[in-house]
């Protein structure tokens, strides 16, 4: 059993080898004496060879239930929303338009739009459609809008490419998390689409790319995620002298959040269990390394209450944009959906986070990205938000 208390400075992990483990009891092998220090503390050693994980799951949604909405409001902007557009035809930007789509269609059917919502998964339905073909109406390759598999490097491309995603294989998590959030609203209620003799196996390709399994010929396994830090990386050469590096570990967890709807879709079991490891172990790596909830891992030198971008190597306060303050922060919850709740699971560090947000901003006038500020803070404090 992984033991995920943590002592100040101290990385501490108990485990139990295989073979001597008992039904009802685990036996903890003596700790060493030495110690190897790291970004996260200085590591205690253990003599063995394996070691298993045990981590709560949670749970997801595929959307986030209506609650006692002021439902003609928000009939109003979900009408609002079907002019919006895409800002970009890149993976990344017509993978965040689908990602909205698909969170606005379950909400227009909890709110009794139902022609509304219908629309909505139309339009997943067409973009999707589009992208997961090669070939134009006259029968030759297309190219723009579509997955193309490089043997070299083991990987599906998409484009147009965003962000290094084609040329550096960054982000696959990120972006095609996009795409698979919209197969899996549209499988939900279209399960004959969802078939491999359809859609699905092109899907299914997709989700294999950045989180195949151990047994996969195309794919490596698990490509953005590792095992041993916990949580994925983004980008796909690691040639910075840092070592690797991920700024979005809330984009990481829409991502799994999202595997999990489309394996509960599909009625795949293995694809549940993969990703559903994936998101518990993220989630815990988030906890204590971005957000350290528990204020007993980052040193006393780190004064933010956050770390935007985790290295191998460092800690970051930045972006990879000239951003303000509101993004330092925000970059790690967004998008708010529904698997993001494990974001309000330590109320206290929320508190913490916001007072210090809104601290070094000065007020809330927020700028950038209010919408984000005003749903994280929404995990503690819903009555001031109504008084707004």
């Amino acid at each position: 059993m992984v033991n995920n208390r943590q002592k100040k400075g101290v990385h501490q992990i108990c485990i139990h080898p295989k073979r001597e483990v008992e039904l009802e009891s685990y036996v903890v092998p003596q700790l060493l004496e030495q110690t190897i220090f790291t970004i996260r503390g200085d590591m205690q050693l253990l003599p063995n060879t394996e070691f298993e994980t045990s981590l709560q799951y949670t749970g997801v949604l595929p959307s986030l239930p209506n609650v006692g909405t002021d439902t003609e409001r928000l009939n109003g902007y979900l009408q609002d929303a079907q002019a919006d557009y895409p800002t970009g035809q890149d993976t990344y930007e017509l993978g965040k338009y689908l990602g909205k789509l698909a969170n606005l269609a379950p909400i227009a059917d909890q709110t009794g739009e139902t022609e509304l919502a219908n629309s909505f998964r139309d339009e997943l339905q067409s973009n999707l459609e589009e992208w997961l073909v090669a070939t134009g109406g006259d029968g030759g390759l297309k190219s723009e809008n579509l997955f193309y598999y490089n043997e070299n490097w083991g990987t599906l491309l998409g484009y147009h490419a965003a962000h290094g995603s084609a040329v550096r294989i960054n982000d696959h998590h990120f972006h095609y998390g996009y795409f698979v959030k919209a197969a899996a609203e549209i499988a939900r209620v279209n399960p004959d689409w969802a078939s491999d003799e359809e859609w699905g196996g092109m899907i299914d390709l997709l989700i294999r790319d950045f989180a195949a399994g151990r047994d996969d010929e195309m794919f490596p396994y698990l490509r953005m995620f590792d095992p041993y830090s916990g949580h994925s990386w983004a980008d796909g050469l690691a040639t910075f002298d840092s070592g690797n590096n991920q700024e979005s570990s809330s984009e990481a967890m829409h991502a799994w959040t999202n595997l999990i709807l489309w394996a509960e879709a599909t009625n795949d079991d293995e694809l549940r269990h993969r990703t559903i490891y994936l998101y518990t172990t993220e989630m815990s790596a988030i906890n204590d390394y971005f957000f350290d909830v528990h204020d007993e891992i980052h040193p006393d030198a780190y004064q933010p209450e956050i770390v935007t971008i985790n290295w191998g190597g460092k800690m970051d306060h930045a972006t990879w944009w000239n951003s303000g303050m509101v993004e330092k922060y925000a970059i790690n919850w967004l998008p708010i959906h529904g698997g993001a709740l494990y974001l309000g699971h330590h109320p206290n560090y929320v508190e913490r986070a916001y007072n210090e947000l809104y601290t070094r901003n000065g007020s809330t006038d927020w700028n950038w990205w209010a919408n984000m500020v005003w749903a994280y803070r929404a995990f503690t404090d819903q009555v001031m938000l109504l008084a707004k």
